[in-house]
């Protein structure tokens, strides 16, 4: 139920008296921190019941309904409250932290595919959180997972600067080829893309009424980061695991870095079980674990995230663990209840 935190904590923080900053500081600063309580999960998969499998079977379309509901109430807030100013910033950057979060929600429905309502439910996700070419995309990362040439792979001495600006010019390029489209997903753009970009034209309408141009700006430069973040995140999941000689294994090339951190897994439905999900990308969130040969992250995504936006910290604090797992796998250490493994 975590999952729901961050929805909860942006609400909380557009109709506050003071504390607009409280889902900004809450999921940038205080959670990492919490990972010296809940420490990591362990080797097994849990065993659920059948009550509670078909429960958390319906979490995903929950969190993604609190999303939806929690940035109308921003808006409505900022309506009611005239925030503005400094205030705005500090909310723009909460639905930011909010929404790049949700696109793991919006990423769990549109595996999906056997429910229409939970694939309904992920592209108004992903159109809220302002990122419509999800879909497409994704489509193709799992079908060229490793390949450094397509940018679905960073290469070992690539920095996030220049991963995140060439991917993202690769994306755009991509979703619009209609022939690719085609053959990857057998569907037009005007079914998937434009659709989903009426969502996200539609939220920055809602912030306009809401409160003119400053609110609309908001939303903009939120959506804008939170595409930013996801090309970010996937520099973080596949970064040094091209295709290469040395990396031949029956697992095809499908690896990702992978965290055990318990209270990230929450958050995010289980996406740092990376590995695990390319090679079985329609087990839902709840009977995924990291694969016992993966590379291992010494430390959660927010704390490796604004390490790779200085590269060299990046590369200091990376290489050694990517040299490590490439001469011993699976024997690598994992941060544990600590912030950070820096066994080097």
């Amino acid at each position: 139920l975590f999952v729901l935190a961050p929805s909860l904590l942006l609400a909380a923080s557009a109709w506050s008296d003071s504390s607009p900053a409280l889902a900004f500081i809450g999921l940038i600063l205080v959670a990492p921190l919490l990972r010296a309580f809940f420490g990591d999960v362990g080797d097994e998969a849990p065993e659920w019941s059948e009550a509670v499998s078909n429960a958390l079977a319906q979490l995903p379309i929950l969190a993604g309904l609190a999303y939806l509901t929690a940035v109308a109430s921003l808006a409505a807030a900022i309506a009611v409250k005239g925030w503005n100013g400094l205030d705005l910033l500090w909310l723009g950057a909460g639905l930011w932290t909010t929404s790049s979060l949700a696109t793991c929600i919006g990423h769990e429905l549109l595996h999906d595919r056997n429910r229409p309502f939970a694939l309904f439910v992920g592209k108004l996700v992903m159109g809220v959180a302002g990122y419509p070419l999800h879909e497409q995309e994704h489509i193709i990362h799992h079908r060229r997972v490793g390949r450094v040439d397509e940018a679905e792979c960073p290469a070992a001495d690539e920095s996030l600067w220049r991963f995140t600006s060439r991917r993202t010019a690769k994306v755009i390029r991509q979703v619009f080829e209609l022939r690719q489209l085609r053959a990857a997903k057998g569907t037009t753009v005007q079914t998937t893309v434009l659709s989903t970009l009426v969502v996200t034209l539609g939220t920055a309408a809602l912030f306009y009424w809401a409160g003119g141009w400053p609110a609309a700006a908001m939303y903009a430069l939120a959506a804008l980061s939170v595409a930013w973040s996801m090309q970010a995140i996937t520099y973080l999941q596949h970064w040094g695991l091209d295709r290469d000689t040395s990396l031949a294994t029956p697992k095809g090339g499908c690896y990702g870095w992978e965290d055990r951190c318990r209270l990230q897994g929450w958050l995010t439905l289980n996406i740092t079980a990376h590995t695990a999900h390319h090679l079985r990308s329609t087990v839902p969130f709840y009977r995924q674990v990291p694969e016992a040969d993966s590379p291992k992250q010494p430390a959660g995504y927010i704390i490796l995230l604004f390490a790779a936006m200085v590269p060299p910290l990046w590369f200091w604090l990376m290489a050694p663990s990517l040299r490590r797992w490439k001469e011993s796998r699976p024997d690598q250490p994992t941060a544990g209840h600590a912030l950070i493994c820096l066994r080097r």
